[in-house]
């Protein structure tokens, strides 16, 4: 279990990077694949998978999983002025 946490801490201090980043150095494919990394090295690992601590760092990833690809459809070129209007 210790290297769960020690696993679950080194993800939370890294997304706290990236929460942190400025948008405009924000790399979204790069950080994708980096979360789908990090997802395969937690499911290889040989712990308690029905533990509270996987369940719940799992989820997190996968939520990464679905906001990464927005963030890199509305840092796109394709994003005009009128589209952030009807975001906003």
């Amino acid at each position: 279990m210790k290297i769960l946490w020690d696993k679950i801490h080194q993800l939370e201090t890294l997304f706290g990077t990236w929460l942190e980043e400025s948008w405009s150095n924000t790399k979204p494919f790069d950080l994708e694949d980096l979360t789908k990394k990090e997802v395969k090295i937690l499911k290889e690992m040989k712990i308690d998978k029905k533990s509270l601590a996987f369940v719940g760092i799992s989820d997190e990833l996968k939520k990464w999983l679905v906001f990464l690809p927005l963030i890199a459809d509305l840092s796109g070129d394709a994003m005009r002025e009128r589209h952030w209007n009807s975001i906003r």
